[in-house]
């Protein structure tokens, strides 16, 4: 096993406060415009945690150099048992909660996990679209790396540039509003180009290659462009047209720029990143759920708080409530299963 990749940690925690906060937002002030800065990392915040985990996954197994070398057994099993305990809780939650009524084929595809095959626009709980790319992304995990590691180099340059086709077919499809359009945008294929770029970065380490002025210079004109194209009126001018090519071309380069300069802090900010890192997979399953029980207890008991302390209770709480999701069902669920069935003897 590599080493862990404490930079795409960091990057992962502020990525998950990032949507928290947009959600937040959203829910307390309404729908955001293309012009703030939050409506674009509520979009963009899951397009860079597809190349944070394309980066992760390219760097541990990127040494495999075809699908029969490939660890599937031990790589899906982990995978199951990272994303499935807490995915499982969030959706029991949702339904539990929820005053509408589910039918049984819909809650089994999600509980299972199938549903990102399936029906990958049939998930419950807040978010779970984007967790069903991901086990789509996984799935495809092997032949990416074995198409990356072909001698005739024609093969994935022909691939990468069907992939881009794809993603441009989507992003000029002429749709005028978000919310018709957000079944063909959470497609998984729609998200495909971010997760290659990066199992590439992360199976070519480049983070091991000579840093220098560039990689600082290209992640700050990455930023400053993401923040400052122009676009305005509702959000899917940030996901179509140029705007789209523009706003995912700098996600990927400041992806890698942040994993190329492997940036250090302050000792107490960079341990507080890390635990973020950690729990982000809660921060972004239990926002959703922690918001809607505040609100709930709140207008119950007839507590009137300011906006603002409303949002900043559900940040405390969803962080605590991670934490706790992290340590006592999350992390357990994970050495279990490397106890159990990803020990060198069971690894087959």
């Amino acid at each position: 096993m590599k080493a862990r990749l404490h930079q795409i940690d960091q990057l992962r925690g502020l990525a998950a406060c990032g949507i928290m906060l947009f959600h937040f937002i959203s829910f307390q002030y309404g729908e955001l415009s293309s012009q703030d800065i939050l409506g674009r990392i509520g979009l963009y915040g899951v397009s860079l945690f597809y190349v944070i985990s394309g980066i992760a996954l390219g760097h541990i197994y990127g040494s495999a150099s075809d699908q029969k070398t490939f660890p599937y057994r031990s790589f899906f099993i982990k995978r199951y048992a990272r994303l499935m305990p807490l995915f499982v809780l969030a959706t029991i939650t949702t339904i539990v909660a929820s005053r509408d009524s589910f039918e049984p084929q819909r809650v089994v595809l999600n509980l299972t996990g199938l549903f990102s095959l399936l029906d990958y626009d049939g998930g419950i709980a807040t978010g779970a679209w984007s967790i069903g790319n991901e086990w789509v992304f996984y799935l495809l995990l092997p032949t990416i790396l074995a198409l990356m590691a072909v001698r005739n180099k024609w093969i994935p340059m022909v691939i990468a540039l069907a992939i881009f086709i794809v993603f441009c077919a989507f992003a000029w499809s002429g749709a005028t509003e978000l919310t018709s359009f957000w079944p063909h945008y959470i497609h998984p294929i729609n998200h495909l180009i971010f997760f290659v770029a990066g199992v590439g970065f992360g199976k070519y380490q480049l983070h091991q290659r000579p840093i220098n002025w560039q990689m600082p210079v290209l992640g700050g004109i990455a930023l400053l462009c993401f923040i400052l194209w122009p676009a305005s009126g509702d959000r899917i001018a940030l996901v179509t047209g140029t705007s789209r090519l523009v706003l995912s071309t700098t996600t990927i380069l400041f992806a890698l720029a942040w994993y190329r300069i492997n940036i250090r802090f302050w000792t107490p900010i960079e341990k507080s990143l890390l635990y973020l890192g950690d729990w982000s997979y809660s921060i972004y399953m239990l926002h959703p759920l922690v918001w809607a029980l505040v609100v709930g207890l709140l207008k119950k008991n007839g507590w009137n708080l300011t906006p603002e302390t409303t949002v900043a209770l559900c940040c405390a709480l969803t962080i605590g409530a991670s934490s706790i999701s992290y340590r006592w069902l999350e992390r357990p669920c994970m050495q279990w299963v490397n106890r159990r069935w990803v020990s060198k003897k069971n690894i087959a």
